[in-house]
């Protein structure tokens, strides 16, 4: 069963529900107000004959008849009786075509017992009351008559009420189509735009218009979803495409010295120059796909050992094996003032990972600046480690400060200077990683600045998938 029939169904049983409660409500009290007022006509009527009665003038007889005959059709077919103190009849009155009423001993004892009794006999309701004015004058006066009125009015109500229901159903069920469009039409929306959408159509986007329901922010979340999907095939396939170039170009290199090596008999130097090229052109095919293997395993934090790591001590580790493979790198350490809290200046991570973030930042400072200095700050704020890196770099534009973070792009200011364009990926990744974020600014006056925000471990929780 569609969606759009449920709703039409559940909202046509909630519709007959609600109406089935009002009516009973409004029949309930109805019949309630009709008994009521009918009673308090009977009292009236009554007590209208207990004073002429008690009065006892010579002709009472023919005043009550007179009232009798006088009375509004409210009462119809109505009895009246009056009973002295001995239960004797002492008046009786009758409308044409109404048949007598006798009058059971209990009820004439429940009415001089508690002052009235009022009970049903067949269409007629029945009242006694009961007069006391003393043992020898008191009487009981008793009302009976049908509340043709009462009786018309509720009737006409039930049917009302029943010819109404139709009409309300069919009411109900239109309205509850037009739940549908307006609830139920959005998301067949989304359904056909997003069956629009394959691995080869990210760009496609579901509409949303100037709506701002729910249904609105889960097109928005969606697209950025979608946004965001987009990017990681785009980025996976620039990826992909880079990496087959970056390995085929070793292996190319490897090959071709190879083939020429056996097409003719060779001095032995020769063939020890070609091994030693052959060799370094595996080292750069072994460290590229170190590389790439740690960019891979740089996407899950579940396979790896986290732990305690001191930022300011990994800070100086890194500092010393820097000057130690590079000699004429210059590396200058500023320290901020350290928190109480020794956790506020330490991460929760891989020891590893952190150490090739440092590492990557602060060699290639040295490396891309003219000088091959860079200045290294490390402050600690609001349970967060900040981290800069400083150099002076060639000028580059806005177009190549976006790209330094992509697999495989490398500067104009590179030159020749060795490498793949996989460091700054890769520090990317191990900072996400790590629940921290890493932004560049470049200043006219060709200082460029890598910044990292660190959460401390006094502000977060263990790195999870």
């Amino acid at each position: 069963m569609k969606i759009s029939t449920k709703i039409a169904l559940w909202f046509t049983l909630l519709v007959l529900l609600i109406l089935t409660i009002a009516a009973f409500v409004v029949l309930t009290t109805t019949e309630k107000n009709v008994q009521r007022d009918f009673r308090r006509r009977l009292d009236s009527k009554a007590y209208s004959v207990s004073i002429i009665y008690s009065s006892r003038p010579l002709d009472y007889s023919s005043l009550l008849q007179q009232l009798n005959l006088k009375t509004p059709v409210g009462l119809a077919n109505k009895n009246v009786i009056v009973l002295n103190n001995r239960n004797e009849q002492v008046y009786t009155y009758h409308d044409p075509e109404t048949f007598p009423v006798t009058i059971p001993e209990k009820w004439i004892d429940v009415a001089k017992t508690s002052g009235d009794a009022y009970y049903s006999l067949n269409e007629k309701k029945v009242l006694l009351r009961y007069f006391n004015k003393s043992p020898d004058s008191s009487y009981t006066v008793m009302v009976a008559a049908e509340n043709t009125l009462g009786y018309r009015y509720t009737s006409e109500l039930k049917k009302a009420l029943w010819l109404t229901v139709p009409f309300i159903l069919v009411l109900a069920l239109f309205i509850g189509f037009l739940f549908y469009k307006g609830l139920i039409r959005p998301v067949t929306t989304i359904i056909h735009d997003a069956r629009l959408i394959s691995s080869s159509n990210l760009s496609h986007r579901l509409y949303v218009g100037n709506q701002k329901d729910e249904l609105a922010e889960l097109k928005i979340t969606v697209n950025d979803l979608l946004q965001r999907l987009e990017e990681s095939f785009t980025t996976q396939r620039r990826f992909i495409s880079n990496a087959s170039h970056e390995l085929s170009t070793p292996l190319t290199a490897i090959s071709s010295q190879l083939e020429v090596a056996l097409l003719m008999d060779n001095s032995k130097e020769y063939y020890r120059s070609v091994i030693q090229s052959v060799l370094e052109d595996t080292k750069d095919l072994h460290h590229l796909t170190h590389i790439l293997l740690q960019i891979a395993k740089g996407g899950s934090a579940g396979a790896l050992e986290l732990d305690k790591v001191r930022i300011d001590e990994m800070l100086l580790k890194v500092h010393a094996d820097i000057q130690k493979q590079h000699p004429a790198y210059n590396i200058h350490l500023n320290y901020g003032n350290f928190p109480e809290n020794d956790d506020d200046c330490s991460v929760y991570g891989n020891e590893l990972l952190v150490y090739t973030i440092f590492k990557n930042i602060m060699s290639n400072g040295c490396k891309y600046s003219p000088d091959n200095t860079v200045t290294v700050n490390l402050r600690f704020t609001d349970h967060t480690i900040i981290f800069s890196a400083s150099n002076k770099s060639d000028l580059l534009t806005a177009e190549e400060i976006g790209l330094l973070f992509e697999p495989f792009y490398r500067s104009s200011n590179a030159g020749e200077k060795q490498g793949y364009g996989l460091g700054l990926a890769l520090t990317k990744k191990l900072v996400q990683l790590h629940k921290g974020t890493i932004n560049i600014d470049y200043f006219d006056s060709n200082n460029i600045v890598f910044t990292i925000v660190f959460p401390a471990m006094t502000a977060t929780t263990p790195v999870s998938d």
